[in-house]
């Protein structure tokens, strides 16, 4: 089965490469200074390949985080497994 798996991600990875469109995704990452006391919040942008917009399975609804409606898309790029 793992065969299987890096097999169809491989695919996937170089039909996104290849057919995808480029999009930005920020990271915020936030922190604590006990030394000033304050919140710190860090943003990393990084410039990627995804997939096509597609709905969220109805298995991931949960009326609260993920709603009906709501679209994912796939990043492919190896610094984010």
């Amino acid at each position: 089965m793992a065969t299987l798996d890096s097999t169809f991600r491989s695919l996937a990875k170089n039909l996104i490469d290849s057919k995808g469109k480029t999009a930005t995704l920020t990271r915020e990452t936030r922190s604590f200074s006990n030394a000033t006391r304050r919140n710190t919040v860090t943003e990393t942008t990084y410039s990627v390949k995804v997939s096509p917009p597609f709905p969220v399975a109805d298995r991931r609804i949960d009326g609260t985080a993920i709603r009906v409606g709501d679209m994912e898309a796939i990043i492919a790029d190896s610094r984010f497994q």
